[in-house]
């Protein structure tokens, strides 16, 4: 997926009292809720993951997250999701802003994932100056549907094997 940053299309207001949003405080922080967000998408999809992902996963830390911007999503004081972006030098060589994580951990409501993914988008909007890119797998149904919202559009397919 792919969109020109100034024109990210907002998804409908959405709001729970209990969801508040603010980006990490240090990368300390920042590296404990990636952590616990690869725990939660590993338990969810980890058999339906191809090699990339557990190739990438550990060399992310070193290589990408002290440059990455992100957001840690909280659900009564407790992180209960990240959403990240980092500088990337895309295939036709454009420097882009890629989303390297969008994910909820699992027991929030419906209300709260919506309030959640408001604050993510408003964030990504008001932060991100340069196009904005993200690799998403074909099980994550929720996360197409939520960029595409936004004004993301494929335009690139990766098959692999495992």
């Amino acid at each position: 997926c792919y969109s020109v940053g100034k024109r990210i299309k907002l998804p409908a207001a959405a709001e729970a009292k209990s969801v508040s949003v603010r980006p990490a405080a240090s990368i300390a922080e920042n590296l404990r809720v990636y952590r616990a967000a690869c725990g939660h998408y590993l338990k969810a999809w980890g058999k339906k993951l191809g090699p990339a992902f557990r190739r990438n996963a550990e060399s992310y830390v070193d290589k990408y997250l002290p440059d990455n911007k992100a957001l840690i999503v909280f659900k009564n004081g407790v992180p209960c999701g990240l959403y990240s972006y980092l500088p990337y030098k895309s295939d036709s060589k454009n420097i882009c802003n890629h989303v390297t994580w969008h994910n909820l951990f699992p027991g929030l409501s419906l209300a709260e994932k919506s309030a959640a993914k408001y604050q993510a988008a408003v964030w990504l909007k008001k932060t991100s100056k340069r196009p904005i890119s993200v690799s998403l797998d074909t099980f994550e149904k929720e996360y197409f549907d939520f960029f595409a919202g936004l004004g993301l559009r494929m335009f690139r397919l990766l098959v692999e094997r495992r």
